[in-house]
Parts: structure tokens; C-alpha cells; sequence
């Protein structure tokens, strides 16, 4: 059991320094310091996806706690972002440029969804 919390501690802590952007990496950073309180934190989720181009969505961080399953999505965008959750994009207005960006909570959203398909029947609580 011991060994199994240790590498789970090891692989939140390693994700925190090899992350492949700041966002992620801060994001398990700040989620590596919840494990101790009984939550485990996935970094880097590969799970089947037939909706997504891929047929797979890589989630940053699936975190498990007695509260449920909380999928979450990281981004690292300079500037100030603009958009509503129903928008399809958002604008981020970055020093004197302009980029429209997917909304990342379709994105999660989808995350979420294939999630809830791999779980089956023991996702029926979460919402």
C-alpha cells in the first residue's frame, strides 16, 4: 500500500517537473500538494475517444478524491482572454495581436464525456 502512494506521489511530482508546458506543469504543481489529504492525481490521460479526430483525448489531470472525479484541462495563454462557455472561440488579446482560440470548455467537456464512457456504470453519480 505504501509503495503504491509513493509512486503515486513520485508520478504527480514527476509530472510537475516534466510537463510539456508551464500550464501543465503548474497545474500538477498546485494538484501534487492535494495528495496528502486522500486525493490522487493522474497526470498526462490517455483515454479512447471516437468523437475526437485522434480516436483519444489526452486529459492534463484526472484527479480522484472521495468527492468524486474532477477532469481537468490546463492552458497557458498570455494576455487577456475574452469568450462565453457557449462561444465556440475565444479571443486573446495578447500585446498588440489578436487570436481566436477553441473554448477550452468544449474541450473539457469532451474530456469529461469520454471519461463517463470508460467508467460505464460507475460513473451513474457523477453528474
Amino acid at each position: 500500500m505504501i509503495l503504491g502512494l509513493l509512486a503515486v506521489a513520485v508520478s504527480a511530482a514527476a509530472a510537475a517537473v516534466f510537463a510539456p508546458n508551464p500550464g501543465e506543469r503548474r497545474g500538477a504543481l498546485a494538484l501534487f500538494f492535494l495528495e496528502p489529504g486522500g486525493v490522487f492525481v493522474l497526470p498526462a490521460v490517455l483515454v479512447p475517444n471516437p468523437r475526437a479526430k485522434s480516436g483519444a483525448s489526452q486529459i492534463d489531470h484526472v484527479v480522484i478524491s472521495r468527492f468524486g472525479v474532477f477532469v481537468i484541462e490546463t492552458k497557458h495563454y498570455r494576455g487577456a482572454i475574452y469568450g462565453t462557455p457557449t462561444d465556440r472561440f475565444w479571443t486573446q488579446q495578447s500585446y498588440s495581436r489578436t487570436y481566436r482560440i477553441p473554448n477550452p470548455l468544449h474541450q473539457n467537456f469532451g474530456h469529461v464525456k469520454a471519461v463517463k464512457e470508460l467508467l460505464g456504470d460507475r460513473a451513474r453519480k457523477c453528474p
